[in-house]
């Protein structure tokens, strides 16, 4: 479990470091809006459970946390979650594999901003990835994104979340757990099995396969993905 929770809190460190440049700012009225209030606590169904533990998780496994888009958005921190999402979850679907300098992997700008669409409600101009600073992770050149990918990126752990509430600006606040999950022992051919995903907070506290690493807060909007309901994230931190 330890090789697992260094890996939570490396993958944190990359978001941190992706973080350091390139930011836009949204307008100024976003930024200076009121804070919603809460409204009222909602006493999860079993799909309602479902649905934000596979959202929120979609975070969780990467690390991925510092993110408000009230304030000022950084192209390569979520060029860097649909990735890796992709790659997580996917098995690289829609990626074409290439050998181009260090890099070894191409995705479009298209696809890049399919994801993004989808979990955060947003997407990249093709003048925001342009002026992404190349590292040796990633580079973007003629609208598409070449990446280094290493070996290992998988799963290791998973979010539940604890506490729903609804805010007045109808948006929902989530506290969540993360949770360690020995890879080796709990790791099918189809992920991580759907009964962890399941969970309530009480359960998860007290499954013996589990073991908890961190805790954080989210916001999302409620969305409707293919006819199915799911989240849009506005903001995410995770208590380190």
């Amino acid at each position: 479990m330890k090789k697992i929770l260094a890996f939570l809190l490396s993958a944190a460190m990359i978001f941190a470091l992706a973080s350091c440049g390139g930011k836009t700012s949204p307008s100024g009225n976003e930024s200076e809006a009121a804070a919603p209030t809460e409204v009222a606590k909602i006493d999860m169904t079993e799909d309602q459970q479902y649905s934000a533990n596979t959202f929120i998780s979609a975070f969780a496994e990467q690390g991925f946390s510092g993110y408000d888009k009230k304030a000022a958005i950084d192209p390569g921190q979520l060029m860097l979650f649909a990735f890796k999402y992709n790659n997580m979850n996917n098995n690289n679907l829609n990626a074409e594999y290439v050998q181009e300098g260090d890099y070894n992997i191409r995705f479009s700008l298209k696809y890049i901003n399919d994801i993004l669409d989808r979990f955060f409600g947003l997407t990249l101009t093709e003048e925001q990835a342009s002026a992404l600073e190349s590292s040796p992770r990633y580079s973007f050149k003629d609208g598409n994104f070449y990446i280094n990918i290493g070996d290992g990126e998988a799963h290791t752990s998973l979010a539940i979340v604890d506490s729903l509430t609804s805010l007045s600006d109808g948006t929902y606040k989530m506290h969540f757990k993360i949770y360690a999950l020995d890879l080796d022992v709990y790791y099918d051919n189809n992920g991580i099995s759907k009964k962890y995903y399941q969970m309530t907070g009480e359960q998860a506290d007290t499954c013996a396969e589990l073991e908890y690493a961190y805790d954080g807060t989210a916001v999302a909007s409620p969305y409707n993905f293919n006819g199915v309901d799911t989240y849009q994230l506005s903001s995410i931190i995770i208590n380190y």
